[in-house]
């Protein structure tokens, strides 16, 4: 997903119809860091305010949320133009044309020209399902209209796609589904499963946004509570990274299930094979790519770190169209590149942005950074984002934080604003159960933990904690209550508390000169954005 962008109430959850642009400035006499939080309200409601592009005309696209399961699920835009003197707080909110289709997590360019052009997404449509669709549009700021392109072409191993519908209309003895919420997706040959459906049975044709024929006549007649349609995605794209080249007239784009990467003309709307990455085994899902001051494309490796257990990266060069390995594991590069994320934290990475220095900067997933130099081809450690975990059990200090899909943005004076939760900090520890009782005592600490927070057995259980489990109520320091009843009596299970995605989100600091990392005051979670701190929960 989209990572160079701040926009704090900005939420994959419905937060606030309130908008809060972060502000900073850097004293003449001095580098201390300010900042302040102003607030922005639209003059009409909001969902849930997410992704923030800035145009280049300066004004800002603001991707209105919308509810799950509806129409307008992530398709509305609004657009905030700033006063004559620059100044966003004063500015103006206008609706703007809704994409063709709800996007969520996708990435975006701003071309020369002033469009903006939008491709894939991890979740879309109007059901909110994951299908990583890989159509894609351009807007036209002038005109107020979205044009769709060309589609990112089919790859292999895009896996199967399922749309669960409720309430469609059968007829016994007929073979056509009616009152469908919408038959976007929904392809000719899947299977359909569901009340009053023959096994077997499978799609025909699409009539309409409403309706589809299926092979076999339908048992019953009336609603049926759930249908579901299931059947290989025609093509994947996703939440993959692409990049503006130089020129302005192609961009760079990833492949989410393989190490192929591909061309979009936009002059004849069209696509092309660029090249393979170096690593066979990398894809380019979640990662972030940022160019070096000579324009080249500098990745890293989210796949190949993972798997190898150390930080490997590329860079592509447009000149000679190839992807080269930039990695001190395997001696393409000096210094020490860290581990910067994990299967357990969902394979995700924070952003990738190029400081006024000109060294790289990659936000790790973990508690992790790293620093590219260009000039020597050398990585460094970077530092550490830590800061106190305080819950009503007590407090860890130094806790480890980390931007999994987080935003972060440079600021004027050089510094760069991050985004990060306590997803890496997870805790892992012992405790009690009773059966048929959601209660765990005799927990050695609950300093740290957070309502909210996933709860997982460590100890080769799967049968004391049920599936989906979070904590309730943090009680004591040594009890905790589940929002569901434990299976049965156990001492000493193993547990794990938290993990990605987890509350609260901090902002951090980085300054580039003195090479630190400290949170950010103001915090960034108040009463204006009561659910900040879990913006980062995917659906």
């Amino acid at each position: 997903m989209p990572k160079n962008t701040l926009s704090s109430c900005s939420s994959n959850r419905a937060l606030s119809s309130t908008l809060r642009i972060f502000t900073a400035f850097c004293l003449v006499t001095s580098l201390t860091f300010a900042s302040s939080w102003t607030f922005i309200s639209p003059p009409y409601k909001t969902t849930a305010p997410g992704t923030m592009i800035l145009l280049s005309d300066g004004s800002v696209m603001i991707l209105d949320g919308g509810g799950r399961g509806t129409s307008e699920f992530n398709r509305d835009w609004i657009r905030l133009e700033p006063d004559r003197k620059g100044d966003y707080s004063n500015g103006n909110f206008t609706k703007r044309a809704p994409m063709s289709i709800g996007r969520l997590y996708f990435p975006s360019e701003v071309l020369p020209d002033g469009r903006l052009w939008v491709l894939g997404g991890e979740y879309t449509g109007p059901y909110s399902g994951r299908n990583d669709t890989n159509s894609g549009e351009i807007y036209d700021p002038v005109a107020n209209t979205w044009s769709a392109i060309a589609p990112y072409p089919n790859v292999s191993g895009c896996s199967s796609s399922a749309q669960v519908v409720s309430d469609v209309t059968l007829e016994t003895g007929k073979t056509g589904v009616r009152e469908i919420f919408s038959t976007f997706g929904i392809q000719v040959g899947w299977t359909v499963t569901g009340e009053g459906i023959p096994s077997g049975a499978t799609v025909v044709s699409i009539d309409s946004d409403k309706k589809v024929n299926i092979s076999a006549p339908a048992t019953t007649s009336g609603l049926s509570k759930k249908v579901t349609f299931t059947g290989q995605a025609v093509g994947c794209y996703g939440a993959t990274p692409a990049i503006l080249l130089p020129g302005g007239k192609k961009i760079l784009a990833g492949n989410l299930v393989g190490n192929t990467t591909y061309i979009y003309d936009v002059a004849t709307d069209s696509w092309s094979f660029a090249a393979t990455k170096y690593y066979t085994d990398d894809t380019s899902d979640e990662e972030g790519w940022a160019k070096l001051a000579d324009e080249k494309v500098l990745t890293y490796d989210i796949t190949t770190s993972i798997n190898k257990g150390a930080g490997y990266a590329e860079l592509y060069d447009p000149k000679t169209t190839t992807w080269s390995a930039i990695s001190p594991i395997d001696n393409s590069a000096k210094g020490t590149l860290p581990l910067l994320s994990s299967a357990a934290l969902g394979y995700e990475l924070g952003p990738n942005l190029r400081l006024q220095d000109g060294r790289m900067l990659i936000i790790g997933a973990n508690q992790h950074t790293a620093l590219y130099t260009a000039s020597t081809n050398t990585w460094a450690a970077g530092p550490d984002m830590l800061a106190n975990l305080s819950g009503p059990g007590g407090t860890i200090t130094n806790s480890f934080f980390g931007a999994d899909d987080a935003p972060a943005a440079e600021l004027p004076n050089g510094h760069v604003i991050l985004a990060a939760d306590a997803g890496p900090g997870s805790v892992s520890t012992t405790g009690d159960t009773a059966s048929s009782s959601a209660v765990i005592t005799n927990i050695p600490s609950t300093a740290g933990l957070q309502v909210g927070w996933n709860v997982a057995q460590t100890n080769g259980q799967t049968d004391v904690i049920p599936s989906g489990t979070t904590i309730a109520s943090v009680d004591s320091a040594t009890q905790v209550t589940l929002s569901q009843n434990t299976s049965f009596t156990s001492t000493g299970t193993g547990l794990k508390f938290g993990g990605t995605f987890s509350a609260p989100t901090m902002l951090f600091d980085f300054d580039p000169k003195a090479g630190t990392m400290s949170t950010v005051s103001p915090a960034l979670d108040d009463p204006a954005c009561p659910s900040l701190s879990d913006r980062l929960a995917k659906p």
